[in-house]
């Protein structure tokens, strides 16, 4: 390689809205925060107790539960469930979770449907214990008042609203009889551990867009008593009404006439109030359903027995509180208000352990984990799962090594379906892939190094930069409001058919802490992009989508990426196209201008740890022409050599 430097600029001005952060964070710190708020790197300060309870140990052995299969999309005859069950021990797999289903018998008197009986009877036979859901936040109930609604008045299905007077005897209600349904059978000694269902699909959020047949994520806070509530609240924290408009520059006559308004019409200290009101509702409402499972469970003798909270696959940081507040642009992660910091403040209150439902998300994986291993909760274990209706999420072998990345307490693989046909007896491909990382997982579990993970040993491979580097200078502006810019640029046309176990490989250098740079896209000859390949990850876990968060390795450091590009999804696929890929976004949450630099070198494919295609590694294999703006809102796009990097 010659000893000179090779660079370009790039600027791309005026880039517009791709699509809307699903991203969400704890809540902002406003003065009733209890709860550290959480940082881009998960950082806190110990927060005081919400609650008088005294703080429990956490309870129990968990490894029962380390080797978990979900039950789900199978065949619930005695026949599909006893073959399963046994497959599941041939597997070596230690627990099942299920949700249970229940029927009236004719005294009115809940008992277990002949299904659910089927599982434990299988549990029974192979050794096996059973993880068992319990939703009383997540179903429907008759009584108006128990609704959420939208501001179009639409119901939510599946869900109890917090401000129901009535939640609390309608979940000890409804846990009292289907502990009782499951204890008549004699199963009781078959509860391996307990989920707390705390929301629609057991999760501690409002009612998601998925979980209520599709459409957008929207606030569930318009119902009558949640406005009756609102009202009070506010009246009790402004005093007067006086106050009140000042803060929110409104012009109420009484507190009897506040309202919630509709999203996008609001911001500032008004949609503060409402967003820490709405926040802060969820977590009463989460803190009792946990403290009546507790009491049940002890009520029942299954004090020994794990009672486990769900952790969902995703977060918001502080940064996008604040901008939400600013600008009045919700995160769908706050419009369901995803308070992970907060469940794993509750864990430690109640002695529960944790299940975060959505490994192959790595970097918000890794923040919750971050804020854990900061702020004194390392030691509560936290069981992996997958997001089940994702095929490519449901890769064994990509599951086994964010598991091991992160030391986390075990699998729970979702769903059993991804491991048979249709008829639930006869394998598919996937199942001897997820017999070969059993024994891996095995390994893993004894060696005792569960739970100790450590954000510093992420400090990724250090890159080789040689001679010649391709350098870039990327400026962004935006509206404010347009929480993300992006822009793809092509690098090399290519004609190269993938193999499983191929690596796509190089060396990346960031001027600035920000998530979303330093990526490289692709294209296959199918029109499929290497960001929508979701099965698609790096030796550390990250995604290969553009606004994956690569500064904690490749800021002011030469970092070496190692990104999985073969796998059983791809294998025989022909790579047509390779960009420079960039969806920034700034630690502290939206901006609307910046200048980065983001240098590449050593940008190879190999094939059995040797380089089979060399793309980039001097300024032979890139001249500035053959770099082109592929893909932008608005604005021009220009390119000229620079004599150094950044």
């Amino acid at each position: 390689m010659r000893n000179r430097k090779l660079s370009l600029l790039i600027s791309a001005l005026c880039l517009g809205l791709l699509f809307s952060s699903c991203s969400a964070a704890p809540a902002g710190r406003p003065e009733t925060d209890t709860v550290p708020a959480q940082t881009e790197s998960g950082a806190g300060t110990e927060p005081a107790t919400e609650t008088e309870t005294e703080e429990q140990p956490v309870k129990n052995d968990d490894s029962p539960l380390a080797l978990c299969i979900t039950e789900g999309g199978v065949p619930l005859d005695a026949a599909s469930v006893s073959s399963r069950f046994r497959a599941y021990k041939e597997l070596g797999l230690t627990a099942v979770r299920l949700d249970l289903f229940f029927t009236s018998g004719s005294n009115g008197k809940v008992r277990l449907d002949t299904s659910s009986r089927n599982q434990f009877r299988a549990a029974g036979q192979n050794g096996l214990k059973l993880k068992i859901i319990l939703n009383p936040g997540g179903t429907g109930q008759s009584d108006p008042d128990s609704k959420l609604r939208d501001a179009t008045g639409r119901t939510a299905l599946n869900a109890v609203s917090p401000w129901y007077a009535g939640a609390e005897a309608y979940t000890e209600s409804f846990l009292r009889d289907q502990l009782s349904a499951v204890l008549d059978e004699g199963f009781g000694s078959l509860i391996g551990g307990i989920v707390a269902g705390l929301g629609p699909a057991g999760e501690p959020l409002y009612p998601p867009a998925w979980t209520q047949g599709g459409g957008d994520e929207v606030l569930w806070c318009y119902a009558d008593n949640a406005q009756a509530d609102f009202r009070r609240q506010m009246e009790a924290r402004y005093k007067t009404v006086q106050a009140a408009n000042e803060a929110w520059s409104t012009s109420y006559d009484s507190f009897a006439n506040v309202t919630i308004p509709k999203e996008g019409t609001f911001r500032g200290q008004y949609l503060r109030d409402v967003l820490e009101w709405y926040r802060d509702s969820k977590r009463a409402f989460m803190d009792m359903q946990v403290r009546v499972f507790r009491r049940l469970m002890d009520e029942f003798g299954l004090s020994d027995v794990p009672l486990i909270l769900y952790l969902p696959g995703a977060d918001f940081t502080e940064g996008q509180w604040e901008n939400c507040i600013r600008t009045g642009t919700l995160t769908n992660g706050i419009r369901f208000m995803c308070d992970n910091p907060y469940t794993v403040q509750l864990a430690r209150t109640y002695g529960c352990l944790l299940q975060y439902t959505g490994i192959t998300g790595t970097e918000h994986l890794r923040r919750i984990l971050t804020f854990m291993h900061e702020n004194g909760y390392a030691d509560i274990p936290v069981f992996g799962e997958n997001a089940g209706g994702s095929r490519p999420d449901a890769e064994p072998g990509l599951l086994r090594d964010i598991i091991l990345e992160y030391k986390l307490a075990g699998i729970d693989y979702t769903h059993c379906h991804w491991l048979f046909e249709s008829d639930g007896r006869t394998r598919s491909a996937l199942f001897q892939s997820f017999a070969d990382i059993v024994p891996d997982l095995k390994t893993y579990l004894d060696s005792g190094t569960a739970g100790t993970f450590d954000p510093a040993s992420q400090a990724g491979d250090a890159g080789d930069p040689d001679g010649d580097v391709l350098s870039f200078r990327l400026h962004f502006s935006k509206p404010e409001a347009e929480p993300l810019a992006f822009a793809f640029a092509t690098l090399k046309r290519l004609d190269f058919t993938v193999r499983d176990g191929d690596t796509l490989e190089y060396d990346v250098f960031l001027s600035d802490p920000m998530a979303g740079l330093g990526a490289l896209d692709g294209q296959f000859s199918d029109g499929k992009t290497l960001r929508d390949n979701y099965g698609l990850t790096d030796t550390t876990g990250l995604r290969v989508h553009p606004n994956a968060d690569l500064s904690r390795f490749a800021y002011g450091r030469w970092y070496h990426r190692v990104i999985r590009l073969g796998n059983a999804q791809n294998d025989g696929q022909r790579l047509t196209l390779l960009q420079l890929a960039a969806h920034p976004e700034a630690a502290d949450g939206p901006f609307t201008e910046c200048d980065v630099t983001v240098c590449y070198d050593n940008i190879v494919i190999c094939r059995d740890g040797e380089p089979v295609l060399t793309v980039f590694e001097d300024d032979g294999d890139v001249v500035p022409s053959s770099v082109s703006a592929a893909r932008f809102a608005s604005g021009g796009f220009t390119a000229e050599p620079l004599d150094t990097i950044g």
